[in-house]
């Protein structure tokens, strides 16, 4: 079988070192000038990046690095981010309209992800609602969306942060069950890095037209299956049947109500 891998990044995996002078020029080639930061370790690239809110930084800026200390995920999880088999980066941007709801941008970003792995591997991602790529069932790779201040509006940019699992093959046992890795040593993290920020600064030009919201629907791991949620500390099961273009998870319950999930965690069956 011809491998597509091999043939376009052929001879470029030994220099995979991240580099922000090679990042910054893959991603201005179809954007505004953008700062990028790029750290052999860091505590978190969203903690960077609100720093950098909070400094005063007024344009998108991406930031990267070869392992976290203290990567964060929702809900307050970490984010297990070991040296140089990841994709650990935040992108802060600044959408022109006001966002409230924080399930949509985060959507949005989801899409964007998907988007970016797929222009250099075909592989068949999954989006769980509402932040999480799946490949084979399992996770590859969280989404954190945040603020420098308490709410998402117009008046400060927002972070959202990307954890990729590229090439690990070893996990904490709390998550080895239930995590993978693109296993795709062959792509380039300079490239991958700049094409998500790519694919982010897009979507987020496309907000108020929610046209990414086909793609996410495409790509979603939970319609049509039962899910598990919880609300006011009762868990509930239910069947997810749409999802809204805000973002929102339409569910159906076995008394036929419906009703949309907004926030929180769900858990599905993958067998």
């Amino acid at each position: 079988m011809k491998n597509i891998f091999s043939e376009k990044f052929y001879g470029i995996r030994k220099n995979n070192r991240l580099c922000s002078k090679k990042i910054e020029k893959l991603v201005s080639q179809n954007s505004d000038p953008v700062s990028v930061f790029v750290y052999k370790k860091i505590d978190s690239t969203n903690s960077f990046a609100k720093k950098l809110l909070k400094s005063g930084l007024k344009t998108p800026a991406i930031i990267t690095a070869d392992t976290q200390t203290q990567g964060r995920g929702r809900l307050g999880r970490s984010f297990y981010s070991p040296k140089k088999t990841g994709i650990y980066m935040s992108v802060i941007v600044f959408p022109d309209i006001q966002i409230y709801n924080a399930v949509s941008i985060t959507t949005a970003a989801a899409v964007a992800v998907v988007r970016a792995i797929k222009h250099f591997a075909p592989l068949d991602l999954k989006i769980k609602w509402v932040n999480d790529i799946f490949l084979n069932n399992r996770k590859v790779c969280g989404i954190l969306t945040e603020t420098s201040s308490s709410g998402l509006d117009d008046t400060n940019g927002i972070i959202i942060g990307v954890g990729i699992n590229l090439t690990t093959t070893s996990f904490p046992q709390d998550i080895a069950h239930s995590a993978t890795s693109l296993n795709c040593d062959l792509i380039e993290r300079n490239q991958l890095v700049a094409q998500i920020a790519k694919e982010l600064f897009g979507v987020c030009k496309d907000l108020s037209e929610h046209t990414y919201m086909d793609e996410y629907r495409k790509y979603s791991l939970v319609l049509g299956k039962e899910i598990e949620y919880s609300k006011d500390g009762k868990k509930t099961t239910a069947k997810a049947i749409g999802v809204e273009d805000d973002g929102g998870l339409v569910v159906e319950h076995h008394d036929k109500t419906k009703s949309v999930l907004t926030s929180g965690e769900i858990s599905v069956s993958l067998k």
